[in-house]
């Protein structure tokens, strides 16, 4: 489910890298005193333009997805307490990751180095005394974790015990099949020079952390756990949901604008990355080793399958549920996710297909909200 949700943003999300926003939407305009200013034209001339695919409502054009599809009786789904309550080992995995992205290097410029730390050093390689190509750091250093970075021999393990600012000798030997002749089983030595020991500081979850970083809604430590609590379980359910729902979903047939849809989409996506390398589409393809669009996209021929079947149970969802997006859900799914304005991201692909991104939102919101739990 996660994989599925990341691909339905990941064309809005691009959108950030080709128009250069680093901030939001609000905190530019008000820097600038524009906040009425319209939004730029943005020049990308793709060949692919998703909403082509959509009618106005953000469904399929000329198809009606529950015709496509024999859905379960996903209204008779009951979610296992097992399968909507994150235990506390899990929850204390997610706090300790979560703190981890927030963690900060303070680089130490005296100490001595043990197992497990983290430095910055340099060296000269040489045998029998000539320097070989590719044994030094040429004075730009590099950073390695002992015990976690793999060097040859014990190469990392002889630091132990130095010192900051130290430089010293290390004698290693290359393996048999190291997979270069001129050093292959060769006896080494390596002059080192130890930089620093870099420091990594992982924030305490205190309340004025939870407030600076998550604001007045998660502002103290149990706010926080209990919205942390509340999104594993979200998530949870969303798995055991796909597992019950999708994955007993039967298709009858793939209508052809679905299948062209998906296949247009990768070709957009990589499109786009070919641009920001200044490459075209076709350029692109052939330096991956691809000789037509068609060859390509056969490439991702189970990723279509699997896309199309996702789209089309999302969509006849929809359809039962009357859980089509309007403007509306539009604008409040870039406020929520993705910072602000959708204006730019309707220049590049047209509101239906935004309409069709988040209505598949609301499908796993509905369900979410909607399918009773174990007590």
């Amino acid at each position: 489910m996660k994989k599925f949700l990341s691909l339905a943003l990941a064309l809005a999300m691009m959108l950030t890298a080709f128009t250069g926003c680093g901030g939001t939407a609000e905190s530019e305009g008000t820097e600038s005193g524009a906040e009425n200013t319209p939004a730029p034209e943005i020049n990308i001339e793709s060949e692919y333009f998703l909403s082509d695919y959509f009618d106005a409502d953000g469904f399929f054009k000329d198809i009606d997805p529950t015709a496509s599809v024999t859905l379960p009786d996903y209204k008779s789904v009951v979610v296992p307490k097992e399968h909507y309550t994150p235990g506390e080992v899990t929850l204390q995995l997610e706090i300790e990751q979560l703190l981890a992205g927030y963690a900060t290097k303070e680089t130490l410029t005296e100490g001595t180095v043990e197992d497990g730390d983290t430095l910055n050093i340099d060296y000269v390689g040489s045998i029998d005394g000539v320097e070989f190509a590719g044994g030094s750091t040429n004075g730009n250093g590099t950073e390695v974790t002992i015990g976690v970075t793999q060097y040859i021999d014990d190469f990392l393990q002889q630091l132990i015990g130095h010192k900051v600012g130290e430089n010293f000798d290390i004698e290693v030997t290359f393996p048999e099949n190291y997979g270069n002749e001129d050093l292959n089983g060769k006896d080494a030595i390596f002059n080192i020079t130890i930089n620093s020991i870099i420091e990594t500081k992982i924030p305490e979850l205190t309340d004025a952390f939870c407030k600076e970083k998550f604001g007045d809604e998660c502002d103290t430590v149990e706010k926080f756990k209990a919205q942390l609590e509340e999104d594993l379980s979200r998530e949870m359910v969303n798995t055991y949901l796909y597992s019950n729902v999708f994955d007993k979903a039967e298709i009858k047939e793939v209508p052809e604008i679905v299948s062209e849809y998906v296949k247009a989409y990768i070709l957009s996506t990589y499109e786009m990355q070919a641009m920001s390398y200044g490459f075209t589409l076709d350029e692109y393809i052939a330096q991956i080793g691809f000789t037509t669009r068609d060859e390509f996209a056969a490439y991702f021929q189970k990723d279509i399958e699997l896309f199309c079947k996702d789209y089309l149970i999302f969509s006849a969802i929809a359809k039962q549920e009357n859980l089509g997006a309007t403007d509306a859900d539009v604008t409040d799914y870039f406020d929520k996710y993705l910072g602000g304005d959708s204006s730019m991201a309707e220049q590049l692909y047209g509101m239906p297909y935004l309409k069709f991104t988040v209505m598949q939102t609301k499908v796993l919101d509905h369900l979410v909200d909607e399918t009773p739990r174990e007590k």
